[in-house]
C-alpha cells in the first residue's frame, strides 16, 4: 500500500470496485485490477493515526466500508468492515441467509464450512457471519484486503461477471458543545481552577465581583458587567483583563501599535507602567466554555511572552556620550566612513533602547507594528484581515541583527 489518504469527516462515498467482464476472470487477475483502490479504501476505514487524532479523527467516529455482488437479480452477496476510533482493528462481516432467504444457495452448507475455518461465527443483530479482527498497520491492511477478496472469488464463486460495488462511509460523532448565554462570578471560578489557573473569587461590598488570578509573569482578571437580573448573580458580558511587566521604555508606543493591528483585543499601560491586555467577552449570542477557556489561555500566553522578551530599558545619553557620539558623527561625515556613520547609529539606538537594532526594517511602521504582535505572541488569526498576509510575510521575513 503506497499510503493511507487522510479523509476529513463525515465522509461518503460510493462507487465500482471491479466492473464486470463478459468472461469469467481468474481470481489473482481480478484481486490485482482492484487491490489499489481497495487497500486505499480499507486503510481509510480500519486504521486511526495517533497523529491524526483530534485532526481527521476523534474518539467515539466510526467507519464502515461494503463490498457486494448480485449473482441474480435482486441477491446481493456482501463483505464488510465496521470500525471504531480506539478499537485496533475492525469487525469483519460476511453475509448470511439470515436477511435474505433467497441467498441461502450462495451461502451453503459448503460455504458455511468454509467461512468457519476462515474463522467466521454466526453473530450480531444482522445474523451475520462474523470475527473480530486487528489491524495496526498497512500489512494488516493487506492482509486483510486479500482475505476479502479470496472469500468473494474462492467461496462466494465471485468471477468477475458482475459489477462489485463499494460504499465508504467515514462518521463523525456529533458532539454539542454547551453555550453559555450568561455565567455566574461561583461558575467561572471553578472552570478557571480546571483550566489550570489558581483563581479566586472576590467581593467586595458596592462592588461588582471579580475573580482574580496570579499567573506566571502578571495577573488574570475577570469583571462582570450586565447582571441577567438584579440580584440574579448571573451575569452576560465578561471583561478578560491581564497584566504583566512591560518590556522596555517604549511600552505605551508599542500598547498603541498593537491596537491598530488586533481586532478585539485591547492594550494599555497602567501608572505602574505595566502593560494591560484587556477583551471584551459578550454572551448574549452563545460563548462556549471552549472559547471562554481559549480566550483566557491566549491572555496568559501574551502575558508570557511580554516577559520572556523583558529586556534592559534604554536610557538616555549623558552629556559625556552624546559630545562623542558627536565628535565621531561630524568626522565619519568628513572623511565619508559610512561604516562609521553606522556604527555610531548602532552604538546610539542600543544605548537608549537597550536593544540592538535590526537592520531589515521598512518606513511605513508597519514592521513595529508586527514586532509589537509578534512580542505578544498574537495568533495571526488575531489580526486584523488586512494586515494577516503582510503579518505572516513579516513573520518568515530575513532579520540580522547587529
Amino acid at each position: 500500500m503506497s499510503g493511507t489518504s487522510v479523509m476529513r469527516r463525515p465522509f461518503s462515498d460510493r462507487g465500482v470496485l471491479v466492473w464486470g467482464h463478459v468472461a469469467p476472470r481468474e481470481a489473482e487477475a481480478i484481486r490485482s485490477a482492484c487491490e489499489e483502490q481497495l487497500l486505499q479504501h480499507l486503510g481509510a476505514v480500519c486504521l486511526w493515526p495517533e497523529e491524526e487524532r483530534n485532526r481527521s479523527w476523534r474518539d467515539g467516529d466510526t467507519a464502515f466500508y461494503v463490498l457486494e455482488f448480485h449473482p441474480e437479480p435482486e441477491i446481493g452477496v456482501y463483505v464488510q468492515f465496521l470500525s471504531e476510533a480506539g478499537m485496533g482493528g475492525a469487525i469483519f462481516e460476511v453475509s448470511s441467509d439470515a436477511w435474505n432467504p433467497p441467498a441461502d444457495k450462495f451461502v451453503d452448507a459448503g460455504k458455511r464450512k468454509l467461512l468457519r475455518e476462515h474463522g467466521f461465527e454466526i453473530g450480531g443483530e444482522a445474523g451475520n457471519f462474523r470475527k473480530v479482527i486487528g489491524i495496526a498497520n498497512a500489512d494488516d491492511v493487506r492482509v486483510a484486503a486479500r482475505e476479502a477478496m479470496a472469500i468473494f472469488t474462492d467461496v462466494m464463486g465471485y468471477d468477475g461477471r458482475q459489477k462489485l460495488r463499494y460504499e465508504l462511509t467515514l462518521k463523525a460523532q456529533v458532539v454539542v458543545p454547551r453555550v453559555l448565554q450568561h455565567i455566574s462570578p461561583d461558575a467561572l471560578a471553578r472552570s478557571l481552577n480546571e483550566w489550570g489557573f489558581m483563581a479566586e473569587l472576590k467581593r467586595q461590598d458596592g462592588q461588582p465581583p471579580r475573580v482574580e488570578s496570579l499567573i506566571d509573569h502578571g495577573q488574570l482578571v475577570v469583571l462582570f458587567g450586565d447582571e441577567t437580573r438584579e440580584g440574579s448573580g448571573d451575569y452576560q458580558a465578561l471583561t478578560l483583563r491581564a497584566s504583566g511587566r512591560a518590556e522596555d521604555n517604549e511600552a505605551r508606543e508599542r500598547a498603541d501599535q498593537l491596537n491598530r493591528a488586533l481586532a478585539d483585543i485591547k492594550f494599555t499601560v497602567d501608572d505602574d507602567g505595566n502593560i494591560v491586555v484587556e477583551q471584551q467577552v459578550p454572551m448574549h449570542g452563545g460563548v462556549t466554555f471552549d472559547q471562554l477557556r481559549a480566550q483566557c489561555h491566549l491572555l496568559r500566553r501574551m502575558i508570557n511572552e511580554i516577559a520572556r522578551h523583558v529586556e534592559p530599558r534604554g536610557r538616555p545619553l549623558t552629556e559625556q556620550e552624546s559630545k562623542e557620539f558627536a565628535r565621531r558623527r561630524l568626522e565619519a561625515a568628513l572623511a565619508g566612513d559610512t561604516c562609521e556613520t553606522l556604527d555610531v547609529k548602532y552604538e546610539e539606538y542600543q544605548i537608549t533602547h537597550g536593544r540592538p537594532l535590526e537592520l531589515w526594517r521598512s518606513h511605513d511602521g508597519t514592521d513595529d507594528m508586527f514586532e509589537a504582535c509578534s512580542r505578544v505572541g498574537a495568533p495571526v488569526e488575531k489580526l486584523l484581515l488586512k494586515f494577516r498576509g503582510r503579518y505572516k510575510r513579516w513573520l518568515g521575513r530575513p532579520c540580522t541583527q547587529l
